[in-house]
């Protein structure tokens, strides 16, 4: 499953930089909701501390690490760590003269530094949130916790959000989906270095006139007095919903 959060009412002014009724403001696949909901559960605060003052060796937080990060590094001395490639346990050992301060800054910038003093371990490089690390990562947080995925397949919209926009569910799409859905419109037609502005975004959903929109919940969605969702009441499909603007619509 996957949403579209969509603008509700037009933005005051007739400037191209304004959203319009309709406009689809973020479109999260599912992907994305489940990445968002795992570092939420796996964020470092929730690991708690160590009697030493570091994140414990174990704990969902670093699981989620040794999942999606590129290196493990390990201290192994005063002045020396060992980085780890994890995808292929490639081994390298290098010398930082700045140890202490490097951890100490690690530690202050709340990165998540794991073990114990003298053997503390941190992870760099690259992140992979691709689906098949993130399957990894919920089957960690099934198997050490009482969260279980199929409770989280709604992205975690603020209070506020449900008030002043509209979401809607969708069946999946792609990440490069994800962008053109909230892509903006230009002028291709112009001969000018810079194209012009046309429209915030290009694409839209005509809310109201998605199927089993009742007068009455349209006049709720519209009042930001009413918080309305129907995320898990209905799933459209979005090759039926979204529609793309012209370079003439203004």
């Amino acid at each position: 499953m996957a949403e579209f959060v969509i603008k509700i009412g037009d933005q005051l002014g007739d400037n191209p930089t304004r959203y319009r009724d309709g406009d689809i403001l973020c479109a999260f696949n599912n992907r994305q909701i489940r990445r968002t909901h795992a570092q939420h559960i796996c964020h470092v605060k929730k690991a708690g501390f160590t009697v030493d003052g570091l994140r414990p060796n174990g704990s969902l937080a670093e699981k989620m690490r040794q999942r999606t990060r590129q290196f493990r590094c390990e201290r192994i001395s005063q002045y020396q760590f060992r980085r780890v490639e994890q995808a292929t346990s490639k081994e390298i050992v290098r010398v930082n003269l700045a140890m202490e301060q490097k951890i100490a800054n690690l530690i202050a910038g709340d990165y998540g530094v794991f073990g114990s003093p003298g053997r503390e371990v941190w992870y760099a490089g690259r992140t992979c949130h691709d689906n098949d690390a993130l399957t990894l990562v919920w089957n960690d947080i099934e198997t050490h916790s009482e969260h279980r995925e199929v409770d989280y397949r709604l992205f975690p919209l603020g209070t506020k959000d449900t008030y002043d926009c509209f979401a809607v569910a969708v069946d999946d799409f792609s990440d490069a989906d994800s962008k053109a859905f909230v892509a903006s419109l230009y002028d291709e037609a112009s001969l000018q270095p810079v194209k012009p502005l046309l429209n915030k975004q290009e694409r839209f959903v005509a809310w109201r006139d998605l199927p089993g929109m009742s007068a009455g919940t349209q006049a709720a969605i519209i009042d930001p007095k009413i918080s309305v969702d129907i995320r898990e009441a209905v799933e459209f499909i979005t090759a039926s919903i979204v529609q793309t603007k012209t370079a003439q619509v203004g």
